[in-house]
This record gives C-alpha cells, structure tokens and sequence, in this order.
C-alpha cells in the first residue's frame, strides 16, 4: 500500500508545484488598475512585455494586496503560462506595486530550471543588503553587500573580496543627451501633445493611457502598445511619439545586454 501511495503523493507534491492562475483575480493591463482591489493577474508576451490579456501570453504575475502587512503593501508573483513555473518574487512598500517603484525587502527569480537566478533585498526601490547571483548549475556568481543604495563590498565565487565591483546593471540611456530612461515618460508626453491633429479636443475628464515598449539588446524601441483604449487621433500620436524616441545604448545586466521594459502613462489633453 505505502508502495501505491508514494508515487501518487510525489505527483501531487509535484503538480502543487505549478500554480494556475486565480480565476477569481481581475486581468489587469496596467497595475494602477490595481488600486482598490485585493489583487489582479497580469500578463506578459516571452519577452515580458505587458500585454491587455491573456491571449498570446508567455507567462503572468500574480498581485495580491497584503493587507495584514505595515511595511509590505503588495507581492508579485511571476509565472511561465505553458510550465507553471514560478520565476520572480517581489515584494512592494508603495500603493501600487509600479514597475519603477515601491520595491522593498526579498526580491528572488529563478531559472526556468528552478534554479535560483539571483537573491536580492530592497529599501526603497533601492539595493540593499546582500546581492547574490548564480549561474544556471547553481555556482555562485557574485556576493555584493549593498548599503542605501550604493556598493559596500563583493566578492567573487571563491569568496574573494574585489577591489573592482562589477555593475550589476547598468540602465539603457539615450544616446547624446544623457536623458535616462526614468525620463522617458515625460518625453513621450511632450512629444505626443505636439502631434496631435491640430485643435483635437479631448473628451472631458479623459483617463489616461497607459502604454509599454521595451528598448532591446542593439538600443532599439520595438514592440510599443497601448495597454489602456484611447480614441483614435490619441492612440496614433502616442505611438508616434514612441517611434520618435532617440537611439540608446542597451541596459545591462551583469554585463550583457538586456531587454529594458518601459512603462508610462500620457494625460490626454486637447491639441494645440
């Protein structure tokens, strides 16, 4: 009998271990969406850009409002749709869990593998604490002790302190006019405004839009989309305004290029 009950107990061990995504959680596009609820499912194409829902979806977060927490407001699960599989667990101090902001105590993701990829702690969206990164067969990769935002010490795999600690990462900026992606947002709503069809007036009270692009490995802006609706003069000068941006030089992670995901919102107003 033990024999009969081992397999099945391990195969519902392991089928535990790839969680479904909650039914009962609201699909939300952008995570101000987010306020006033106790959580929300958010999806992602296999670059994890945002998407409106989940068709063509690669993997998802699972948001859910802490509410028995005084520090710790929101956590953030992150999925693959097709395995199950938890990759990214985040934490936010903020109202709303934002994608530039409000990140605070553990932070961990993984490898598809299930390897642990990278362990780190936050205060104020900022490092702090013990960075440690790992190589996909679990090695050590780097041990960074951080503190309000900037590095104490490292070391490398062997536990040798350097005396040069490498950057962990570096953010894509534009290229001549030293505008940092922070920025970004900002830009675009300048630019949007001055594209828009001469006298378009705006309905009263308009939401916002929301929209996300990601600047990818060569510096290149692919992939913009618009998140929230927007009539159609509005949607067309957003997306220009994107289009438009400046070249940058890629973000890096630990070295090597990486996709930088931005995310912004326009206040729609009436044109010139």
């Amino acid at each position: 009998m033990i024999k009969l009950l081992l397999p099945m107990l391990l195969a519902l061990a392991a089928s535990a271990a790839h969680a479904q995504v909650p039914a009962h959680l609201p699909v939300v596009a952008a995570p101000d969406q987010l306020l006033g609820q106790a959580g929300g499912v958010r999806y992602y194409d296999q670059n994890w850009l945002p998407l409106t829902g989940p068709s063509g979806a690669y993997g998802y977060d699972v948001y859910r409002h802490l509410n028995d927490s005084l520090e710790l407001k929101w956590q953030r699960r992150r999925y693959v749709l097709a395995s199950g599989r938890l990759v990214l667990e985040q934490y936010f101090a903020s109202t709303v869990p934002g994608p530039s902001a409000g990140l605070e105590g553990l932070g961990r993701e993984w490898y598809e593998s299930g390897q642990l990829r990278e362990e780190i702690y936050y205060h104020n969206h900022h490092l702090a604490g013990t960075l440690r990164t790992f190589h996909p067969n679990g090695r050590l990769r780097l041990n960074q002790i951080n503190y309000l935002g900037g590095v104490v010490a490292c070391y490398d795999s062997a536990g040798r302190a350097l005396v040069d600690c490498p950057e962990y990462y570096v953010h894509a900026q534009a290229k001549g006019r030293h505008a940092p992606v922070a920025k970004l947002p900002d830009l675009v709503q300048r630019q949007y405004a001055a594209l828009l069809p001469a006298g378009y007036a705006a309905p009263t009270a308009a939401p916002p839009v929301y929209y996300a692009f990601r600047i990818d490995t060569t510096g290149t802006v692919r992939d913009a989309r618009l998140l929230t609706p927007a009539a159609p003069p509005v949607a067309a000068a957003i997306l220009q305004a994107i289009a438009q941006l400046p070249a940058f030089e890629p973000a890096q992670l630990e070295g090597k290029p990486t996709n930088r995901i931005v995310e912004g919102k326009v206040m729609v107003k009436a044109g010139r």
